[in-house]
């Protein structure tokens, strides 16, 4: 029940941000958090998002991008939100940028969730054991991923970026601006790893696709090798770096990350 709640309210909101890319003033920006900027589409998104929620019958701690963290005392299960990923790319015009909705129990295990490409009608989706892409169980294999890897990376990190991207050649490297997707992706076997050096992507980034991919099998951890866990408490960067790759893969990665 809670994976098709999941569903139903990012497919709304996706409805409702094609409206919107038509508006007026949609890339104000209304405030900041962290390092960045909330513009008015997204805040837009996230109340749209938390309304819907609110109308679900159940109570939720709600954690999201925009806004932070709201506290209902008698809540049962946590949301969290991340209501416009690759705002970059949608306020420009490029078809690459999805809202996302994970949802967690009290004790803190991932229960449902959902990422909803904005401009396409693809939405992943999971429940506690499995996967569904558009609704249907995914039971493809990602053994022979695409040779495409999706990297991103600063000025601080470039050195670093080009002495681990020299150790994959016949690659090609892509920077398509919406994490959510590009995770999604590794994991249906469409590209062969992301890696994210930056330490800027946040809980609410990656909440749902990390739990998306856990379910086919994938392992998401920091350059040092440790599993990621999605804090349920606020909005938090994950300062050592993402990475997502099949198990098979984690050693052999990790050590060469390490070095």
């Amino acid at each position: 029940m809670l994976r098709k709640i999941t569903e139903r309210i990012t497919e709304l909101a996706s409805d409702y941000l094609k409206e919107l890319t038509d508006k007026e003033g949609m890339d104000q920006v209304v405030g900041y958090h962290d390092k960045d900027v909330s513009r008015k589409v997204d805040r837009l998104s996230e109340q749209f998002i938390i309304d819907n929620l609110n109308s679900t019958g159940f109570k939720f701690k709600i954690i999201t991008e925009e806004s932070g963290t709201h506290v209902n005392s008698e809540y049962e299960y946590v949301a969290v939100i991340d209501p416009l990923d690759g705002s970059t790319n949608y306020l420009s015009g490029i078809p690459w940028s999805s809202v996302s909705l994970a949802i967690f129990s009290k004790e803190g295990d991932s229960v449902a969730g959902s990422v909803k490409s904005v401009f396409t009608s693809d939405v992943f989706s999971y429940d506690e054991h499995i996967a569904y892409v558009n609704k249907t169980e995914f039971k493809g294999s990602a053994h022979e991923a695409k040779k495409v890897i999706l990297a991103y990376f600063d000025y601080k990190t470039a050195e670093k970026a080009k002495e681990l991207l020299s150790k994959f050649r016949g690659f090609k490297f892509r920077s398509l601006g919406c994490s959510s997707l590009d995770m999604i992706y590794t994991c249906l076997g469409r590209t062969y790893l992301f890696l994210d050096l930056r330490g800027t992507i946040r809980n609410v980034d990656v909440a749902s696709s990390s739990n998306f991919c856990k379910r086919l099998g994938y392992e998401i951890y920091d350059l040092t090798g440790r599993d990621i866990d999605i804090d349920l408490n606020s909005v938090k960067e994950i300062d050592k770096g993402v990475i997502v790759s099949h198990k098979r893969e984690k050693h052999e990665l990790t050590a060469l990350f390490s070095n």
